[in-house]
């Protein structure tokens, strides 16, 4: 069931039903995190999301990094580890960004990726806000 506020795990504001285009986190996966807790682990789900907060702008500034210098290895390598885990936390726009980057760099060159690294930067930014406000509404 929907907590109030929320319409299938999208937040609501100011009377406005959100989508799923709207959220970058798809919540449902977040739910099942949540679900996977335990007595012995009530905490599983934020200790997973806290996680990935904090170690995620080490990874963009590996992205950014690899990008001004044309290091294509360092750039596939930290893109990956992107990819993956923010497919594991819902954040599906952001792994389809970091999956069309991967895309273009195995047919070969990625000239923009430097533009390409800062709108997944500016795509965690929203995932960053959506998962810190999911585990504030997670809080007893």
């Amino acid at each position: 069931m929907a907590e109030p506020g929320c319409l299938r795990g999208i937040a609501v504001s100011d009377g406005v039903k959100g989508t799923v285009e709207d959220n970058p986190i798809d919540e449902t996966v977040l739910d099942g995190l949540r679900r996977l807790q335990s007595n012995l682990r009530p905490d599983f789900a934020s200790r997973i999301i806290r996680l990935y907060l904090d170690t995620t702008p080490s990874v963009l500034n590996e992205l950014r990094a690899a990008a001004l210098a044309g290091d294509m290895r360092v750039l596939r390598t930290a893109n990956h580890r992107l990819i993956s885990a923010s497919a594991a936390l819902g954040a599906a726009r952001l792994a389809a960004l970091c999956h069309d980057m991967d895309v273009t760099m195995r047919a070969g060159s990625l000239p923009d990726a430097a533009q390409r690294v800062e709108a997944i930067a500016e795509e965690y930014k929203q995932v960053e806000a959506a998962l810190r406000a999911w585990c504030a509404d997670q809080r007893p």
